[in-house]
């Protein structure tokens, strides 16, 4: 049931949408998502989702090169923590945050938490089924890993 509802910025949500978009389509769409997710942001400092998205690609951008993790790292996180502050049951930005415990923080009971959040809140998002899958292995459980990763499947 949908309990709350706000007016969208149209502008903010188009550049959303481009950054979704560009962030799924692989390492040549992952810096100009994180573009268009800051335009989104910019746009519309209260969307939480945009917030998250950007988290996403920041994580993304870390994990495959594009950017130092040094930097990636602590800019997702703060990303993360915006759209948690701003919705705290946005999953996506509980799955950022997850990643960041795991590839920038090496707390990999940290992540567990936030991924198993992530999913408490949304069963069906694939990218915190795989996060959580990866970090399991991390640590060695192999057969939950594995389990995990049939669900994502």
């Amino acid at each position: 049931m949908l309990t709350r509802t706000r007016p969208i910025n149209p502008e903010a949500y188009g550049a959303f949408l481009k950054g979704d978009y560009l962030l799924y389509k692989g390492i040549p769409g992952i810096g100009k998502s994180v573009e268009f997710f800051r335009q989104a942001t910019q746009l519309d400092p209260s969307f939480a989702e945009a917030h998250a998205g950007l988290a996403e690609a920041l994580c993304y951008a870390g994990t495959f090169g594009l950017r130092p993790s040094a930097e990636t790292g602590p800019e997702a996180r703060v990303a993360a923590l915006r759209a948690l502050a701003l919705d705290e049951s946005n999953a996506r930005a509980h799955n950022a945050l997850g990643a960041v415990k795991v590839g920038y923080d090496w707390d990999l009971a940290g992540s567990q938490l936030e991924f198993k959040r992530a999913l408490q809140l949304n069963p069906s998002h694939l990218l915190s089924r795989i996060w959580y899958a990866e970090s399991l292995a991390r640590l060695q459980r192999y057969d939950e890993a594995l389990a995990e990763a049939d669900r994502a499947l």
